[in-house]
């Protein structure tokens, strides 16, 4: 199973058509920044957050109680939804543009994520 999930994501980073129709395929925000994740559309914040799921998962970082819920790609869903709505919450817009520029141009996307993930308690973390 896990040898599925890996190639799984191999394709996504890979942007193969066959998986250009699922919900974790095309995720391109990674190494962006907060202000590219205030505008990104949901599709690219889902596929992303599914990318980091998947790799999380991959790695055995999950508390024991979500590393042994996930079997394949649908079970990583509901957790890279909590994820987007958690990014979107923690990169909400400023009103002011040159405050939200400076609140949110130096903070990535994939930091934000793995703060997410430790805040939420689903990963272990080492002392």
């Amino acid at each position: 199973m896990r040898l599925m999930i890996a190639m799984l994501t191999l394709a996504l980073y890979t942007g193969t058509p066959a998986a250009a129709q699922q919900w974790y395929s095309g995720g391109t925000l990674h190494n962006k920044t907060a202000l590219d994740w205030q505008v990104a559309d949901s599709h690219d914040k889902l596929a992303t957050c599914g990318d980091f799921i998947a790799k999380v998962w991959e790695g055995g970082s999950f508390k024991e109680e979500i590393q042994d819920k996930i079997h394949g790609v649908d079970d990583m869903r509901p957790y890279a939804v909590e994820l987007v709505a958690f990014l979107d919450a923690a990169t909400k817009k400023e009103s002011n543009k040159r405050r939200n520029t400076q609140m949110y141009a130096n903070q990535t996307v994939s930091d934000l994520a793995t703060a997410g993930m430790v805040m939420m308690g689903w990963v272990n973390v080492k002392q």
